[in-house]
């Protein structure tokens, strides 16, 4: 999969010190909406400031809508899906990738994440984004 690396310090805006913040991350680019509107978002559904947030707890909190944006999630046939096995599913259209322990945004095809994953990480859910 192709990366598409982002500046992480320069979107937080009022929310510098905070970390363990991939799923904000994730939805702010997949959903396209602000850091701090995501940020929000995530408040709202039981997120601590500096600590992770399960996407698919999120998910189910807004009732699989985000924005202006239906989630749906993508059904993984392979028993260890890695990302190599499952780019095919993300050529075309907005998607968030959870991997063990990290969410990231997938769109047409490009990961749009602070680092690169490997070929090799397990992938657990990928949801699409369609515009409602």
């Amino acid at each position: 999969m192709k990366h598409q690396a982002f500046d992480v310090d320069g979107t937080r805006g009022e929310y510098k010190n905070e970390k363990h913040d991939c799923t904000v991350f994730a939805i702010s680019i997949a959903a396209q909406m602000p850091y701090g509107a995501a940020h929000r978002e995530l408040e709202l559904a039981g997120r601590k400031a500096r600590k992770g947030f399960p996407t698919r707890q999120f998910i189910s909190f807004k009732q699989n809508r985000i924005a202006n944006y239906r989630v749906s999630e993508v059904p993984l046939f392979a028993i260890r899906p890695t990302l190599a096995r499952v780019r095919h599913l993300t050529q075309s259209g907005r998607y968030i990738v959870t991997i063990t322990r990290h969410a990231f945004a997938v769109i047409d095809g490009i990961v749009h994440d602070s680092y690169p994953s490997g070929g090799r990480a397990r992938v657990k859910a990928i949801y699409k984004l369609e515009a409602i």
